[in-house]
């Protein structure tokens, strides 16, 4: 044994240099144990499995030492399946723990043709299985070992050990699993002083249906891969496992195998054929003894057929002692198998190895070369890190079954502190340069990739292993985290961690110089995970270890993630490391996310995958929360596990985001093995839903639409300080000392190991999504007032749901009660009583009916009936947020989609005017309801309100179905402000006709305002009413104080809010109407250009920003516009009347150019004679609302020769005439000879009803005087 040890020491590539190995005094020990026939999940109904293990404690008194191994030799389940595998999984653990072992260590299975799913076998592959027969000698080498060699073809055949390979992958883990195209591997342990290698061989890889002996397959190819890992492993005792004894192979296997398995190998254990025996066979000058298992199952029909060994080695000689027992049906127990061999009549005996492996291995123990260590930790990494796991989801729930390939997401980067640093860049561009090793006399790459939290930097660390270990060049990744440093002290180097990461996570054992090697040769990249998880005073440390292995090993690559906050304290050097930070998802790759999960976790249904894949994608299109949530990949990865298992959106998003939350802070950290123990399990939701409500109670109750969705952030003190009270209010008799302490411990925890908070900015923290502080704000709510019953909740939801900062947080609260109907119905009575009803409480009801809150057919009618009057005032256009609301309703919810669409039916049935506009205003786009309308008369329909919506498809149907007497009836009732867009858009003929009749129907009515303003100016007070707000014209006109002027005019007595009316009537309708109608002008001019304004807080540049967005550079009106909307900006309050009214000519010109530009704009060269009479009428409006002319090009050319031929121009143009020269009565008679030629009898009846005449000499007088004095003029900016 000294020898033994002494040749322990030399250094080879899987030598164990983690620390000095404590050799136990005990002898190298294992039991083999074979054909345990599991049948189904609980085995213990086999009586002989249960004796197993009761009788082993006084069976291995019997043998002597304990085993420290346990080889099993197929035959592991009755029939493949999963449910065998379950019950063998409980049952080898159970021996294991007996034993006192690690079975993720310790524990060796192979499989035998029984642990074969042969429903897997495809008749394509049972015939390729049966093509070998046909082949001679050669050739039949030669494609086994071509098979074997392919990973995609073994795997082809390898399907039907598809349970056993997930069955390994759960017993012992993903580093040491087998998988269909690898159903085989080989392990280095150390046990006793000697260096154990056991090849475990699968003879079940070709079992079939007709798997009888001189059939069965291993392959020489298979055995002299294991053969090279375990020779350059330096192993001192070989041990091959198999299923079947070699003589049940096929012949040509038989003839090859037998020599190549006896040179190779010290001993060779197998089960199969139930009778235990042991020989020593001699080939050549190795000697190799084979061992066979008995079964370990009840059901045989003889006694002899049940057997185990216990196998002690004796390094020292040379020997093996071998220990056989059998089971006894008459007496129910196990015992020493006396029948075991002749030469061991009490069932123990001892054998020699003829030609000792442990002996060579004496003399000289071979080191090994780095060449097969590359491969087995390339293929390591593989096993360990390929599979997508998804831990931690309550309940039980199925997880899928995925490989990193088949989920992960490509992302993008963006370079930090770079000029190009707005550009997104592909990972898969970056990746191949990344991972590349360095040419000779270059250096390899180095960079830096920062994240927030859960965006993805440990799964592209994992993504890019894979990427390195799957890659042709023979690379090894090692894959490094600095949580392990920290816990390893933070003190080793990162190849004594890599070592370590070796042999804890892939399970291989190796030395730091075999691992120099690789890295100074280039074959080797370092992935660093997470430099942002150890404390500040490690950090500086570590940043030195990295700059010394990238400076040491210029041939590697070197790749290092961290999240953003916290790394600049000891950043990497920018040169040579590149930085990066990922990107969120984007909608495409969200989509390809939702895609790519579906396809595993709906595996098996095409039809039901697309399904779900489009549920899911329109349930985030429809909740932008959720969807802004969805972008970070870890919370996308659970809002899909959840909604696959859990909860749908949107109408469940209180249960979406109570899982989610569940998950962060239970069955995560449990799973993870990182919960808090103070606080561990659900002790710690109650404290966080106060916390929640404290940060949400900070937020302000009215903010834009941008602001309302970011999060609520805190300082490091603030949040402490929280913590803390919880935690006083939670254990009052805890001291202060500890109270602080946890509270700052569980921040820490909150942020590094829930991902519930993040630090957002330094010392600065939120939760990570606000949807959850909402959820949690919301319980703390529901908690706290519902101990005063579900008035006090009413009474909370009234006075806050119009806060925009309060409305996600009452719907989540609510939705958590959603099957409480009492609460739900006793909200919504509340809500619907509000007066005035308002947009927040409409959304708020519509939100409540989308939560699929239980509130009743009654009152989900009235709540749609509320939201519908209120819509009503404003049209359909105004309320798109609500016809969201319903299409979700619709769409998604059960309980209330029926409802709705009952009421919209009944509503197209029978309402008219402003209730049916009402109505419509709800009906998201695409719902069949014109049909619905056309059938109705339109008499039943008041179409007059259809036409006021003032564009869109339902204007555009009224239209249609309306007569022109109520077209006409509509435009002579119509306000200013209504017909303004219309006026000024690109009318029809029809159209034209129509606001020709409307503008001098105006023109008529403040002609007659202006005429009796200067007849009753004398008698009246001359108080002036000042302001710039809308004014409306006919039939009534509201000033800006908020009163109305009935269309009888203004007489004495006539008051405005109190204020009389007087002379100064006439400016304060010059100053509102001009500065009204030159505003709009400007910016719908804007709008027909195409053209931006930027809106900014100085009214003194308002005037500029217009004049740059309407008029091109050195344009002969700037200099005239400019000063006018000077002094359409000024403040017309002025206490000098000659200013005011300068200000007002100013205003007035504004108008002027307004006019001008309009007509400039629109280009009408060649007009329809109706669409040039609605010119001649807008000039006409202009000089009687401005008292001068239009100054456009156009103008004059019009009046330069004769009238236009057609009737209703002509008629328009001998009015304007009639105007600028009141003295010529010609005009008048012209006019109205015009519209004796007129084919529109009832247009031509109405014109004939107008009449018009020039303003007073005397209103006029009150527009002259000097122009403003204002500063130099800059030069004009360029056009934007």
């Amino acid at each position: 044994m000294d020898a033994l040890r002494d040749r322990a020491g030399v250094v080879g590539v899987f030598d164990d240099t983690l620390a000095t190995t404590v050799i136990p005094d005990e002898p190298l020990c294992w039991l083999h144990i074979s054909d345990l026939h599991v049948v189904g999940n609980d085995w213990q109904q086999d009586h002989v499995l249960r004796a197993f293990l009761r009788d082993l404690p006084r069976l291995l008194e019997q043998a002597g030492p304990a085993p420290q191994l346990v080889f099993v030799t197929g035959d592991v389940a009755r029939h493949g399946a999963r449910t065998d595998y379950d019950g063998a999984h409980a049952f080898l653990a159970a021996l294991c723990e007996q034993l006192g072992l690690d079975w993720r260590q310790r524990l060796f299975v192979v499989p035998g043709n029984h642990d074969v799913d042969r429903k897997a076998i495809s008749k394509t592959v049972a015939r390729y299985d049966r093509a070998f027969d046909e082949l001679d000698e050669d050739e039949f080498r030669t494609a086994i070992g071509v098979l074997i060699d392919d990973a995609d073809d073994l795997a082809l055949h390898g399907r039907r050990l598809g349970n056993w390979c997930e069955f390994t992958a759960k017993l012992q883990g993903p580093a040491r699993r087998v998988s269909i195209d690898r159903p085989f591997r080989s392990d280095i342990v150390e046990v006793g002083g000697v260096t154990v290698g056991v090849a475990s061989l699968c003879s079940a890889w070709l079992s079939g249906p007709d798997d009888a002996r001189g059939r069965l397959v291993v392959g020489q190819r298979q055995i002299q891969l294991l053969v090279d890992e375990l020779a350059a492993g330096g192993a001192q005792l070989r041990v091959a496992l198999l299923h079947h004894p070699l003589d049940w192979l096929h012949e040509v296997e038989a003839k090859y195998l037998r020599a190549l398995l006896r040179n190779e190998f010290d001993v060779m254990l197998h089960g199969h054929v139930h009778h235990p025996e042991a020989g020593a066979f001699v080939q050549g000058r190795q000697g190799t003894l084979e061992i066979g298992g008995g079964a370990l199952y009840a059901g045989l029909g003889e006694d002899r057929f049940h057997g185990f060994t216990i196998v002690q080695v004796d390094a020292d000689a040379g020997r093996l002692h071998v220990d056989a027992f059998t089971w006894t049906t008459r007496s129910g127990f196990w015992h020493r198998d006396a029948g075991f061999h002749r030469d061991a009549p009490d069932g123990r005996m001892t054998l020699e190895l003829a030609f000792p492996r442990l002996g060579k291995v004496a003399t000289e123990k071979p080191a090994g070369s780095p060449d097969p260590l590359v491969a087995r930790l390339r293929r390591a990494v593989i096993d360990v890190h390929g599979e997508q796991t998804f831990v931690g989801l309550a309940d039980g729930a199925p997880k899928p079954v995925a490989s990193i390939h088949d989920i992960f997401v490509p992302l993008e980067l963006r370079r930090r502190d770079a000029a190009e640093a707005n550009e997104r860049l592909s990972l898969e561009v970056l990746v191949p340069g990344w991972l590349r090793p360095a040419a000779e006399g270059k250096r390899a790459a180095r960079a830096v990739i920062l994240g927030d939290p859960g965006s993805g930097k440990s799964t592209l660390a994992r993504y890019l292993a894979m990427r390195v270990a799957e890659s042709e060049a023979p690379v090894v990744p090692l894959l490094l985290t600095v949580r392990d440093w920290v816990m390893g002290g933070g003190e080793e180097g990162m190849l004594d961690q890599a070592r370590r990461y070796a042999a804890s996570v892939l399970e291989i054992r190796t030395s730091v110089e075999t691992l120099e090697q690789l890295c100074e040769r280039g074959q080797a990249v370092l992935i660093v995970d997470g430099v942002d998880e150890c404390s500040e005073t490690l950090r500086v440390g570590l940043r030195d270890r990295l700059h010394g292995v990238a400076s040491r090993y210029p041939l590697m690559p070197v790749l290092v993630t961290s999240r953003i906050l916290g790394y600049d304290e000891a950043p990497l050097n920018a040169t040579p490391f590149q930085h990066f930070v990922l990107e969120p998802f984007d909608d495409e790759q969200l989509r390809q996310f939702i895609e790519r999960w579906y396809v595993v976790a709906e595996s098996k249904n095409p039809v039901e995958r697309q399904r779900k894949q489009a549920q899911l994608w329109s349930a985030l299109e429809a909740e932008p929360r959720a969807k802004q949530m969805a972008r970070t990949p870890l919370l996308a990865t659970l809002l899909a596990l959840v909604h696959f298992h859990r909860a749908q959106l949107p109408g469940e998003r209180a249960q979406l985001y109570a899982v989610c939350i569940d998950t962060l802070v239970v069955t995560w950290p449990a799973a993870r093995k990182r919960s808090l123990p103070e606080l561990a399990g659900h002790r710690q939701l109650p404290m966080l839903e106060k916390l929640a409500f404290w940060m949400q109670s900070q937020r302000p109750s009215n903010f834009d639409t941008r602001e309302q969705q970011l999060g609520v952030v805190v300082t490091r003190r603030q949040l402490d300080d929280q913590l803390e009270a919880q935690l006083a209010d939670h254990a009052p008799e805890s001291n202060e000392g500890w109270r602080r302490d946890l509270a700052h411990k569980w921040r820490r925890w909150l942020v590094a190991d829930s991902g519930l908070l993040q630090e957002s900015q330094r010392d600065r923290y939120s939760f990570v999504h606000l949807s959850l502080m909402e959820h949690l704000a919301g319980q703390a709510m529901l908690r706290q007032q519902g101990r005063k019953g579900n008035d006090a909740i009413t009474r909370f939801v009234v006075e806050h749901h119009k806060w925009a900062a309060w409305r996600e947080t009452l719907l989540l609260a609510l939705g958590s009660r959603a099957e409480d109907r009492e609460l739900g119905s006793a909200i919504m009575e509340a809500v619907t009583e509000i007066n005035p009803f308002q947009f927040p409480s409409a959304l708020f009801l519509l939100g409540v009916l989308r939560e699929e809150i239980d509130v009743g057919e009654r009152l989900c009618g009235r709540a749609l009936d509320v939201v519908a009057a209120l819509l009503s005032e404003y049209g359909p256009y105004t309320g798109s947020e609500v016809r969201a609301h319903i299409a979700n309703i619709l769409r998604f919810t059960h309980r209330h989609s029926d409802t709705v669409r009952r009421w919209i039916e009944a509503g197209l049935a029978e309402r008219s005017d402003r209730a049916l506009v009402g109505l419509l205003s709800l009906v998201p786009t695409g719902l069949p309801v014109v049909h619905a309308l056309d059938c109705r008369e339109e008499q039943d329909l008041g179409l007059v309100a259809f036409l006021d919506l003032d564009r869109g498809e339902w204007s555009t149907w009224a239209r249609g179905k309306a007569k022109r007497s109520t077209l006409l009836t509509w435009v002579m009732g119509m306000p200013f402000a209504r017909a303004q867009r219309r006026l000024f858009g690109n009318p029809t003929q029809l159209d034209s006709c129509l606001w020709v009749a409307w503008l001098l129907h105006q023109m008529t009515w403040v002609w007659d305002r202006v005429q009796r303003v200067v007849a009753d100016s004398d008698a009246l007070p001359r108080t002036l009413v000042t302001g710039t707000d809308m004014v409306h014209l006919a039939p009534s006109i509201r000033i800006t104080c908020g009163a109305e002027l009935s269309e009888r005019g203004p007489a004495a007595g006539d008051s405005w809010q109190g204020d009389p009316v007087g002379a100064g009537y006439h400016a304060h309708f010059g100053v509102a109407f001009s500065t009204q109608i030159g505003r709009d002008l400007a910016n719908l001019t804007i709008e027909l250009r195409s053209a931006s304004m930027s809106y900014i807080e100085a009214r003194t540049e308002i005037a500029n920003t217009l004049v740059r967005a309407c008029l091109p550079p050195a344009s002969p009106a700037w200099k005239a516009v400019l000063e006018a909307l000077a002094g359409l900006v000024g403040n017309y309050a002025t206490a000098d009347e000659a200013s005011r009214m300068a200000r007002i000519r100013a205003a007035n010109r504004a108008l002027n150019t307004g006019f001008d530009l309009f007509v400039d704009t629109h280009n009408w060269d060649t007009p329809t004679p109706e669409k040039h009479a609605l010119q001649l009428a807008l000039g006409l409006a202009q000089y009687q609302t401005s008292w001068s002319w239009p100054t456009s090009n156009y103008w004059p050319t019009w009046f330069a020769g004769a009238p236009p031929e057609h009737w209703l121009p002509a008629h328009v143009w001998h009015l304007c005439r009639a105007v600028q020269e009141p003295d010529n009565p010609d005009h008048q008679s012209h006019a109205a000879a015009c519209l004796a030629r007129g084919d529109f009898p009832e247009f031509v009846d109405l014109l004939r009803q107008f009449e018009l005449g020039p303003p007073d000499p005397e209103f006029l007088a009150h527009f002259s005087g000097p122009p403003i004095e204002l500063p130099d003029l800059p030069d004009p900016p360029p056009r934007s």
